[in-house]
């Protein structure tokens, strides 16, 4: 079976819990308010097994080879783990944060 392709520009439409999120990152309120906007807009390039997402006028640049150990990242001051990995046709991507808490993202193409 053949992976999804993500190459695209897209745009969050819902996040579940985010400020909650944040606040715990250390993030104040201005600084939660500007991550929620800047964050809006996404684009990933992906061909094969390497992905690279840019987010937040370029806030967020990371590249990954899928399946691969966790690249550091670096956002808005943050130091995280980061990967990405294929569960069937999603691709999950694990962050975790210096203070041992984790994010993961599901992501599901469009049909």
């Amino acid at each position: 079976m053949s992976k999804p392709v993500f190459t695209g520009t897209y745009t969050l439409v819902s996040s579940d819990n985010e400020d909650n999120f944040l606040k715990a990152q250390g993030l104040g309120w201005v600084m939660r308010q500007a991550a929620k906007q800047i964050g809006k807009r996404v684009v990933i390039e992906h061909e094969g097994d390497f992905i690279n997402i840019k987010a937040g006028g370029g806030i967020v640049d990371v590249s990954y080879e899928i399946g691969a150990p966790p690249v550091l990242t670096t956002a808005m001051g943050f130091e995280f783990d980061d990967a990405c990995e294929w569960q069937g046709e999603t691709l999950k991507q694990t962050k975790l944060f210096k203070d041992g808490s984790k994010v993961e993202t599901v992501d599901t193409p469009i049909p």
